[in-house]
């Protein structure tokens, strides 16, 4: 198994109720490496399945579909908010400074908005 990058991991997930279910339903030892097989393969997507005892095997082929179809949506989810993040980021209008005219005349300083009303 290779190592992975602190950068490379999720900062977090989703521990569904079912999961907590079906590991209640292992011994005390299964349970401990259920749990870290289901935290393993959801932040880091490794997992080698043929170490795990029997009864995690078969709990970890049976969650891992839904696993895999829940990042699949979130990372959809994020890929189109940072598009529609980007798309605003172009469409916004930067407001200016008042330009600042000198009149001659009067030697007198005045913004644009001072001098011309709308």
């Amino acid at each position: 198994m290779k190592k992975i990058k602190s950068g490379d991991a999720r900062k977090g997930f989703v521990f569904y109720f079912d999961y907590y279910k079906a590991i209640q339903r292992l011994s005390k030892k299964n349970k401990l490496i259920a749990f870290e097989a289901i935290v393993q393969y959801e932040l880091y997507q490794e997992l080698d399945l043929e170490a795990l005892p029997t009864p995690v095997y078969t709990m970890m082929v049976t969650i891992i579909p839904t696993i895999d179809k829940m990042r699949k949506e979130y990372n959809k989810k994020i890929a189109k908010k940072s598009a529609s993040n980007l798309e605003e980021d172009f469409d916004k209008k930067v407001a200016l400074p008042p330009k600042k005219n000198l009149l001659i005349a009067n030697n007198d300083e005045t913004t644009e908005s001072e001098y011309f009303e709308d």
